[in-house]
């Protein structure tokens, strides 16, 4: 008796059923049907005989980049057909039907010889965005705020500092409002105002914000004074944060003014 059982019948059709190809065109073209031999021989058939099948059928697409897709994911030249197939294959239906395999194709730039020699290798690289990234307060649009929040915000944000943001470009503003977010983000926002000024410079868009040199050393003078008369008790001061008139910059000062008085402190004490 012989130890090979035999195939059974259901088997042996499952693999003499043939399969075909429907290439489907993103850009509406009609399908292209492709026969693919059967489902015994799919392990042997490549993305890259796909392609070849699809330029012989339509001569127009003979130097066009083509990706194939199936389920959502790149057909790649060592793509297992056999085994990525497989749900299809193992269909119970009518032995005589083919099975249709069905792949959207991207229809792409004019290649040259040697990047169509290469194909796959474009399919690997990642996309990059034609779309410009948001800036200013429509970064938020993916935070959740609607358009309306936005222009809202942005009206505000104009009434507030509106005497800096005169005769100011579309551009500059998005930056203004950049600078503001991300002084609010690294709580520095109470800086803000110091900071802003028309980034073309001057009335007439010249060059660099303008500066508040006198504001930033009367916090400088106000945070060492407190520091230095208060002592330690300024840094409980700063602690308590009391009414918020302190602004990061003073803080600063302050630590800058307790330290100066231990100083003389321990100079006096060891004199």
């Amino acid at each position: 008796m012989s130890n090979i059982l035999p195939l059974n019948n259901s088997d042996l059709k499952s693999a003499a059923r043939p399969v075909h190809f429907i290439i489907r065109f993103a850009n509406g073209a009609p399908d292209v049907v492709i026969p693919a031999g059967t489902v015994a021989n799919m392990g042997d058939i490549s993305t890259k005989d796909i392609r070849q099948q699809i330029r012989l059928k339509d001569k127009s697409l003979a130097n066009k980049r083509l990706k194939l897709i199936h389920n959502g994911k790149v057909l790649l030249n060592h793509t297992d057909f056999k085994k990525k197939m497989h749900y299809l294959l193992n269909e119970d239906t009518d032995g005589s039907e083919p099975v249709k395999i069905y792949v959207h194709c991207i229809v792409g730039e004019e290649l040259s010889q040697k990047e169509l020699a290469q194909e796959e290798a474009l399919d690997r690289q990642p996309e990059k965005s034609t779309s410009e990234a948001p800036k200013g307060f429509d970064r938020l649009l993916s935070q959740g705020f609607s358009a309306q929040d936005i222009q809202e915000l942005r009206r505000q944000f104009q009434q507030i500092h509106g005497a800096n943001l005169d005769n100011q470009s579309p551009e500059a503003l998005r930056e203004l409002e950049d600078r503001w977010i991300d002084s609010t983000v690294n709580n520095e926002i109470d800086e803000f105002p110091a900071n802003i000024g028309p980034i073309g410079g001057g009335g007439t868009g010249g060059a660099g914000p303008v500066s508040r040199d006198g504001d930033a050393h009367k916090d400088l003078l106000i945070g060492v004074a407190i520091g230095y008369f208060l002592g330690i008790f300024a840094l409980f001061l700063i602690k308590l944060e009391v009414g918020g008139i302190l602004n990061k910059r003073t803080k600063m000062a302050v630590f800058a003014g307790v330290f100066v008085n231990l100083s003389f402190g321990f100079v006096k004490a060891w004199s």
